[in-house]
């Protein structure tokens, strides 16, 4: 457990005294200020009238000290002076204090259980806080640029820290902090928009503007920020929205975006998420059952869809880094059963920039790539022990062999080979819809059947289309190669013939299980119907 010690970095000056002076009509304090303006609170009070001259000790890391004084013992200090050196001398007519500026007063709003916060952010150069037990409606932001300090002054300074609660017809506690334009406050009964108050550039403890925006509610999930969106899931954990700036009504307005893929959260929730910005932009989700489901969105291009993956195990977790040129790989903790123990395994998406070369094409779940001479024994398989795996050898395709002694035995030695878990990729379309006529705008209710498509392709090979998973048809791929040359990637259009299925759906069926790469652009289905 880590232990915050809030308060000023810088420590307080010790032994402060009075060198030369007499009378008690006034009180003076010093404080130890760093180089970035960081100050410590008060030294000991001494009593002294005007004209009198003050020692402390050193203090490391202080750039200068701040003299303070209470004239005639109000009871209220202000800034007379500063001082480079360990010794201060106020001129014999004194000093007017300046009561704007005062020493900072110690704070700590967690100073013991019920009162530790369980949200934290970074905005506008402090340290936010959120929820404790005792205040779970309350923010809390530290001194500016001082993360762990808490201090205030008095009168109140715009770098102070502040606390605020937010003023809900309900106690509803706040689970998500996220910082944009403004802090977008997450709380259980619905979403509140922190921002500056009226003639101020930033939150003050005197200028600030708490409104709600939406009542949805959040659930502990963080955020995702996607450009100037952001994306959060609802308390129930079953429902992705959007939230960004409407110019229009001067506040925050979205969408609920799982809307149309409704039945991916029946009975499940999310339970971790992450974003993955480049090379796809894909926030990938692992459902409550194992199951990870993705949806890319494109806002700008009001482009969002869902699709779900599902592996030999069960997704427990998933979090994406950037890498040294830009894009984001993505981790996973996966659950799989091995010779009857469960074990956990740390994964990630290997990337889909293969130079077009079908050898260097990686299409396995849990798998390793082997380069260097040709062998036809490929070892240190031990995590699939038991398991029947498939391989792509120099690009030709190998199923069923079966992980026995940590090793496979493949029957031509190949230089290049990616073995690992299989798996199936498979798209459906719903029923396919048109304009029939000026007079019905719908195909939903006249029998139609589809005779040809024209799939539009990129570094694709291997495909079967048809109406269901049981007509399907495949895409021939193979061309001039040499015999014993693997099947080159294809980019293009195909048209193929395919079966007949119902004449009540007319859907697509696109499928591949083997380890190789399908891009599926797009496609132009030729369609007859019945009084055609």
């Amino acid at each position: 457990m880590i232990h915050i010690n809030f308060g000023a970095k810088v420590a307080t000056p010790g032994n402060f005294r009075m060198t030369l002076g007499t009378g008690t009509e006034n009180k003076y304090v010093v404080t130890a200020v760093t180089d970035n303006g960081e100050e410590s609170v008060a030294s000991n009070e001494v009593s002294s009238n005007d004209g009198s001259t003050f020692a402390w000790n050193s203090v490391a890391g202080a750039d200068y000290y701040n003299i303070y004084k209470d004239s005639n013992r109000s009871g209220f200090f202000g800034w007379i002076g500063q001082a480079n050196e360990l010794n201060f001398s106020e001129p014999s007519s004194g000093i007017i204090a300046d009561m704007e500026k005062s020493y900072p007063i110690y704070k700590n709003y967690f100073d013991g259980e019920g009162k530790y916060p369980g949200v934290v952010m970074f905005f506008e150069q402090r340290l936010i806080y959120a929820r404790s037990n005792e205040e779970p409606q309350t923010v809390w932001g530290s001194v500016t640029a001082s993360f762990e300090n808490m201090n205030i002054s008095s009168p109140l300074r715009a770098d102070d820290s502040y606390s605020f609660t937010l003023n809900a017809s309900q106690v509803n506690e706040i689970r998500t902090l996220t910082a944009i334009n403004d802090l977008i406050i997450g709380s259980s009964g619905g979403e509140w928009r922190m921002s500056a108050g009226s003639g101020s550039d930033a939150i003050t403890p005197s200028s600030v503007k708490v409104t709600r925006q939406s009542q949805w509610g959040s659930s502990h999930l963080v955020p995702i920020i996607i450009g100037n969106t952001v994306i959060f899931v609802e308390g129930s954990g079953t429902v992705v929205r959007d939230l960004l700036y409407s110019l229009e009504q001067d506040g925050y307005t979205g969408a609920d975006l799982s809307l149309l893929a409704s039945h991916l959260m029946e009975d499940q929730k999310i339970i971790s998420w992450s974003y993955q910005q480049f090379p796809d932009s894909i926030i990938w989700c692992v459902r409550s059952d194992g199951v990870l489901l993705g949806l890319t969105y494109y806002r700008d291009h009001k482009i969002f869809g869902w699709h779900k993956q599902i592996t030999d195990g069960k997704f427990l977790d998933v979090c994406s880094v950037r890498d040294n040129d830009g894009n984001d790989e993505t981790y996973f903790i996966i659950e799989r059963e091995i010779n009857g123990l469960k074990k956990q395994y740390i994964e990630k998406f290997t990337s889909r920039n293969f130079d077009n070369d079908i050898k260097n094409a990686f299409f396995v779940d849990c798998g390793l790539t082997y380069k260097g001479a040709a062998v036809k024994t490929i070892s240190g398989l031990d995590h699939l022990e038991g398991k029947t795996v498939v391989a792509l050898a120099d690009g030709n395709v190998i199923k069923n062999l079966t992980v026995t002694g940590g090793s496979v035995a493949i029957m031509n030695a190949s230089e290049i080979i990616h073995i690992g878990l299989p798996f199936e990729s498979k798209m459906e379309t719903l029923d396919i819809e048109f304009p029939v006529n000026a007079a019905s705008n719908t195909a939903q209710n006249i029998v139609r059947s589809i005779k040809t498509l024209t799939i539009r392709l990129k570094d694709t090979r291997g495909l079967f289309v048809g109406p269901d998973m049981d007509n399907l048809v495949e895409v021939p791929f193979r061309t001039n190669e040499p015999l014993g040359e693997p099947i080159k990637l294809f980019s293009g259009d195909k048209k193929v013939n395919i079966l007949t299925g119902s004449l009540e759906d007319a859907r697509v069926v696109f499928y591949n299980a083997d380890p190789v790469p399908v891009s599926l652009l797009s496609f132009v289905a030729e369609v007859e119907y019945a009084g055609a």
